[in-house]
């Protein structure tokens, strides 16, 4: 798949065109949302033959809780990506970057802040990158994710549709 460049402003959801498709990542707790500079953003299912098939003016986003490798294999089998690279990212003992051709990935800590915004924890988190597809997986829901996902945060537009600057979008989204 070739990198994205062409430029766009999301829609919020009150702008939105009715009628997407629901998402369909088997058993596990997901979504995937393609972004989509020619047309409408919809929630989509992926495959192995759709990922292939992104154009240079579409990115695909995966946001998915997983709790093990047997759950990440299973979520990336289908699209005919290898695991175990990105189970060492799992692994808080290995180191929080990893890279491998087109993939880059990161582990992160997304801070979530109490009811009265004084007691913050952290909440493990992966971000994966390739040129058409960007990946978030985690074990608990993340709040900051939530809100790019449903497009009523106008921080979450993101402007240029390439991978690399979704996950700068992603991440300067959680420090926001």
């Amino acid at each position: 798949p070739e990198l994205t460049g062409r430029c766009y402003k999301r829609p919020m959801n009150h702008e939105r065109a009715s009628g997407s498709t629901q998402a369909s990542c088997a058993t596990l707790d997901c979504r995937v949302l393609l972004f989509d500079a020619d047309g409408v953003d919809r929630v989509v299912t992926l495959d192995r033959h759709q990922l292939d098939a992104l154009s240079g003016n579409k990115l695909a986003w995966m946001d998915a809780r997983v709790d093990d490798s047997a759950e990440l294999e299973a979520l990336l089998a289908p699209l005919g990506i290898d695991a175990a690279p990105v189970q060492r990212l799992l692994d808080r003992t290995n180191g929080p970057l990893f890279s491998q051709q087109a993939w880059f990935g990161a582990r992160a800590i997304a801070p979530v802040w109490n009811d009265d915004h004084l007691h913050c924890t952290g909440i493990p988190w992966l971000l994966l990158v390739s040129p058409n597809l960007g990946m978030t997986l985690h074990k608990d829901a993340i709040g900051f994710l939530d809100n790019v996902a449903a497009h009523e945060d106008p921080a979450s537009q993101v402007g240029q549709l390439v991978a690399d600057s979704f996950a700068v979008a992603l991440l300067d989204r959680m420090l926001t």
